[in-house]
C-alpha cells in the first residue's frame, strides 16, 4: 500500500512538472497540457456582488473566481456566477440560488469566462481608457437559452457611496448558440440556430459593488 501511494505521488509530481504555465491573456493559443493562469490577478477585482439600479429595472451579478479548471486537455483560471433581473417590479429571471450548488466544473454556471482584454484588443465594446481592467465573459439566458457576451470593465471610478464601479455591455443577438447559417446536416440533427429572444435588454449597465 505504501509503495502504491509513493508511485501515485511520483506520477502527480511528474505530471505537474511537465505542465506548462502560461498567462491567462494568451488563453486562445492552441496547445495541450497547459495551465492558463491569471498571473496578474486581473480577474480578482471582478469578484463580488454587483448591482445596477435605474428606475424600475435592476440587475444583480454575483461573481466568484475559480482556479485551474480543466477544459479539454488544458486548465484555466476563470470567473463564474449567477444573476437576477427585475423590471417594473417583476422578477424576470433569478439564478442566484444556483451559486450554492457550486457546479463542477465551474464554467457550467450561468455566468462564466476567462478572456482578458487589453485596451487595443478587438472587439472594442466598452473599451474605456488604457489601464482599465477588461474581461469578456458569457451569461446564459436561463429562460430563452440565448447567450450574452458580457464586456466588463473596471476603472478607478467610484460611486457616491465610495464603492467600486463596473461597467458592462451586454450583447445578445437573441439566437441559441449554434452556426450562423445552419446547414442541412445540423438541421437534421436538430441543431439549427433558432431565434428565441432574450430576457435582459442589450445595452450598457453601470454596476456598483456591494460592501
Amino acid at each position: 500500500m505504501k509503495n502504491f501511494i509513493l508511485i501515485l505521488a511520483l506520477l502527480v509530481i511528474e505530471n505537474t512538472s511537465a505542465q506548462t504555465i502560461t498567462d491567462l491573456y494568451l488563453g486562445d493559443i492552441l496547445t495541450s497540457n497547459t495551465y492558463f493562469k491569471d498571473t496578474q490577478n486581473v480577474l480578482n477585482p471582478f469578484v463580488g456582488t454587483w448591482v445596477y439600479q435605474d428606475g424600475n429595472a435592476s440587475l444583480t451579478l454575483k461573481i466568484e473566481k475559480a482556479v485551474m479548471q480543466q477544459v479539454g486537455t488544458n486548465y484555466y483560471d476563470l470567473i463564474y456566477g449567477e444573476y437576477r433581473y427585475v423590471e417594473n417590479g417583476v422578477e424576470k429571471i433569478n439564478t442566484l440560488n444556483q451559486m450554492a450548488n457550486l457546479l463542477q466544473p465551474r464554467y457550467l454556471h450561468n455566468i462564466s469566462g476567462d478572456k482578458i482584454l487589453q485596451y487595443h484588443d478587438k472587439p472594442s465594446y466598452n473599451k474605456g481608457v488604457p489601464g482599465d481592467k477588461r474581461v469578456l465573459f458569457y451569461m446564459n439566458d436561463a429562460i430563452t437559452e440565448s447567450v450574452y457576451c458580457v464586456y466588463a470593465r473596471i476603472s478607478n471610478a467610484i460611486s457616491q457611496n465610495g464603492n467600486e464601479l463596473m461597467t458592462i455591455q451586454l450583447v445578445n443577438d437573441g439566437y441559441t448558440a449554434g452556426p450562423s447559417n445552419p446547414d442541412p446536416i445540423l438541421d437534421a440533427l436538430g441543431m439549427p440556430q433558432v431565434y428565441v429572444g432574450q430576457t435582459i435588454p442589450n445595452g450598457t449597465y453601470i454596476m456598483e459593488k456591494q460592501p
